[in-house]
Parts: C-alpha cells; structure tokens; sequence
C-alpha cells in the first residue's frame, strides 16, 4: 500500500483503447510445474478460471491440494500492456493473508513462553502506553481477533486520500500514528470490528519479543524452513522484483485502472503486506490447517475462529484466521483485498482440501455494476470446481 506515481492508464477489457506497458514486467521467479493433468477435477478447475478471464477478469491463479493429490493452473494475463501470460509461478500482493504469516509467528513464540496471550500492548510497547487508548488493557489475543477495540488507520478519510492523492506514500508509523489518541471503538474484548491497526502493533511486538525486525522474524520461523522462495515481506517496501499487474475498477463501471504502481502501496506493513506465489500459499497453508506441523496442537486449537464478527460470509473470527461460511459450506483461512489483487487461502476440513485463489482485478466493494461482482462470482465457481460441486451464479 505506497502510491507512488499515478499511471494515467485505463483499461476497458476486452474492448480499446488497447492497454500500454507500464512498470516493471511480471516475471516469475521460479519455473511454472505443469500441473498433473490426472487431477480428477482438474478439467473442472481449468474450466473455471478460463471462464472467469472470458468474463472480464485479467488473470487468474489456482492451486489445490487434497487426497487426490495437487494441481496448479493460471488464465488470462499478468500484464496487460504488454499481455504477458498469467503463469502459475508468477507472484500477487496477497494483502491480509499477511494477517495469517503474522499470526502464527507470534503464535510460535506463545509456544515457546516468549509471549503470553494475556501480555498487554504496554507490557511490550511502553513507548505507546499513554498515546493508545486502553493500552494496558488491550492483549495480544485481542490484537490477533480484532476484539481489542484499537482504531483502524484505514478509515474512511484515509480511504479518501488514497482516491485524492494516488502518489502520497504513506509510511508504517504513519499508520500507527494515525491510531494514537483516536477513540477506541469499543471497551476491550466486549466486541469485534477488523482494524488493520492491531496488526501492525502485532508487528512492533514481534519486533520487541525476538529483538530483530519482524520481516527477519517471518523469513526465519516461515519462509525459510517452508522453502516458500516467492514470498518475499519488508516492512514499507512496496515494489519486489516480478509483481504481476494489478487493475482497479476506480470508477465502478468495469473500466480497470492499472493500478500497480498506485493505490495498492501505502502503509505496507504486517497488515497485508506480503507478495507470494500460489504454489507457496499452498505449501503454508497446508502445513498450518492439514498436517498442524507449525503449531503445538493446543495452539492450534486456540487459532480456530470462535468469535462473532456479524458477517454472513465469515461469521468468526479466530486468532488471525477466519471462518468461510457459505451456504454451509465452510473452510478456515483468510481472505485479501489490496486496489487490483484478490486473494484467497482457505482450508476445507470435510473434504481436506488446502484452497488457493487469486485475481489481478478489484473495486472497492462488489456491486453488479462494477468488477466486484464478476470477481465473486467466479470466486464461487472455482471453489464449486475444487470442491466437485456443481457451479454457483
């Protein structure tokens, strides 16, 4: 979240004026797999995600594993000025699936007795003790399941500035800055409402906890020992090398805005600020959910989402995961939304089924008359296809 230079590009899917090349190229990092094409769904799956690139969506990624084994597959483009392909290997801002990364490194050191659940913001951040409201009652718990009440930076005002001035490039402590001596929203731990600030708290604690940065922290305890090589984090660092475009429904009426180098790059930091691979979510997200191998199993359990959000489509909360429930059928994981990236990983107990997903487009909030609407419905019909289920409007 930086907007650097505003890019006076619009984009009409499907239609002229035709895309120009801006910004660094989308590249990968590491070589596509070809995905085994005796996946039983696996025809189902690519199905699915070509439809959605017919429909208007630029590029989309997929990648499963469950019994059956693992299957990866891409459509449409990851740069549309210079119609780069959409490959399996290339790269997307996975904004606050971040939230998950930093859950469960702050989670590790629970296990190790480093940090308590119960620890308050002051007992780790004294410098911030008289400037956040109930400091010193707010826990790390309630930082990791949004029941701390702590003001969220990215409110509607923030929101405004990002519209207005699309190359002001907001730093970390800005965002926390803009939390201090703002009104809690609530009494800590008597109700819940997400804020992007508990987050980056999160971040200076696990700076204080371990002594280093909390990027050295993340790449020590996951990206390293996982061998996740495309997933890369640096706290206000926005621009990492193979990026694929993102597109910006600016306006509401499916006329994407590249917005690569804009909107999606202030702020960045343990709020949402990670880029990876599918094929790393996949790996990350199956050793947390399917074979528990980064957390002691009472940790686990504590992870599980077990407070009321008041949203239909994820009606709990857990310790930086959520609950997916739709029409019943639910999964455990967590969502991302950056300006032009969509992202999800989620994890189905019922069917073991490890799930991830993402777009290159977006808009603010889905209405049928803006991309929003294209993008979840197709989110529905890849899940469908993963799931073996008949598709969904």
């Amino acid at each position: 979240m930086n907007r650097a230079a505003w890019i006076g590009l619009v984009l009409c899917v499907g239609c002229s004026p035709e895309p120009e090349a801006v910004g660094q190229p989308a590249t990968c990092l590491s070589p596509s797999v070809a995905p085994p094409a005796d996946h039983p769904r696996a025809e189902a799956l690519q199905h699915a995600i070509d439809a959605a690139v017919q429909d208007g969506i630029p590029g989309v990624v997929v990648a499963i594993s469950d019994p059956d084994g693992t299957w990866e597959g891409s459509a449409g483009m990851a740069d549309l000025g210079r119609q780069t392909p959409m490959r399996t290997c290339h790269r997307t801002r996975i904004a606050s699936v971040t939230k998950t990364f930093i859950a469960v490194a702050v989670l590790q050191l629970v296990d190790e007795g480093v940090v308590s659940l119960d620890d308050t913001v002051a007992d780790w951040l004294p410098e911030v003790a008289d400037a956040l409201p109930n400091a010193r009652q707010v826990t790390v718990r309630q930082l990791l399941d949004h029941t701390s009440g702590v003001y969220n930076f990215l409110d509607v005002q923030f929101v405004l500035d990002l519209f207005n001035r699309p190359t002001r490039t907001w730093t970390v402590q800005e965002g926390i800055d803009r939390a201090l001596g703002k009104d809690a929203s609530f009494a800590p731990g008597t109700d819940w409402s997400y804020s992007n600030t508990n987050y980056l708290l999160l971040g200076r604690i696990l700076e204080a906890a371990a002594g280093q940065p909390h990027a050295t922290v993340l790449r020590d305890r996951l990206l390293d020992p996982l061998d996740l090589t495309d997933t890369t984090y640096a706290e206000d660092r926005f621009r990492f090398d193979g990026v694929v475009h993102g597109y910006f429904d600016l306006m509401g009426d499916h006329v994407l805005v590249d917005s690569t180098d804009t909107y999606a790059n202030s702020v960045v930091g343990a709020d949402g600020g990670m880029v990876s691979s599918a094929r790393d979510l996949l790996v990350f997200g199956t050793a947390l959910f399917a074979e528990g191998t980064l957390l002691s199993e009472a940790l686990v359990a504590e992870l599980q989402p077990t407070v009321e959000t008041g949203y239909d489509d994820f009606p709990r909360y857990g310790l930086g995961v959520e609950l997916w429930d739709e029409g019943g059928i639910q999964a455990v994981g967590h969502g991302g939304h950056e300006f032009g990236y969509r992202t999800w990983l989620y994890h189905f107990e019922e069917s073991d089924l490890t799930f991830v997903l993402w777009m290159n487009a977006s808009s603010l909030q889905p209405t049928e008359d803006n991309i929003g609407a294209v993008v979840e419905r197709h989110r529905r019909r890849v899940r469908d296809a993963a799931l073996g289920l008949g598709a969904t409007e």
